[in-house]
């Protein structure tokens, strides 16, 4: 943030806006990789248990319940395509791009596999 020299003074305005909101304010500490399990817990502790605490527990089907890649077996992800006519549309490509580059378009119903 622009006007503050010092993270710590940084750091303290942010936790008092989102305390004078009612906002928790999920503290995680500088680390160089994080694990999911790591990362939902600190979640809960700041939200506390909740009705929808199973979509915290589950944000992603399961790896059975998603399209597979035609070309490699890894799970498609879902993906927005930034350039050209299908700009702004979604479509599924390969979680392993980009060693794999396979996709299923916006509007194909067949993958398109690159060769």
């Amino acid at each position: 943030m622009r006007g503050f020299t010092q993270p710590l003074t940084r750091d303290a305005f942010v936790s008092e806006i989102c305390q004078s909101v009612s906002l928790p304010l999920v503290h995680v500490p500088a680390k160089r990789a994080y694990s999911v399990q790591e990362i939902r817990e600190l979640i809960r502790s700041a939200f506390g248990e909740t009705p929808n605490s199973d979509a915290i527990a589950n944000p992603m089907p399961e790896a059975a319940e998603r399209p597979i890649c035609p070309k490699c077996g890894s799970p498609m992800v879902r993906r927005i395509t930034k350039k050209g006519v299908n700009a702004g549309r979604a479509f599924l490509g390969c979680s392993a791009y980009p060693k794999c580059m396979a996709a299923i378009g916006p509007e194909a119903k067949e993958p398109q596999v690159p060769t």
